[in-house]
């Protein structure tokens, strides 16, 4: 959990194993009191990296 400057105030970065537990996530913390939630997918650097060299 961060506390950012900027449009937002809170950042929570988790791990999950598919799109649709991260779904879950993001509903759950919506039904808990977040205004807004979003979920963005994330790679790591190497592996993007290998995959742009595919390209």
């Amino acid at each position: 959990h961060y506390a950012i400057l900027g449009s937002y105030d809170f950042l929570d970065i988790f791990e999950a194993p598919d799109a649709e537990i991260a779904a879950k996530v993001s509903m759950i913390s919506q039904n808990y009191g977040a205004f807004q939630a979003e979920s963005w997918t994330a790679i790591p650097y190497k592996r993007f990296v290998e995959l742009s060299e595919q390209i």
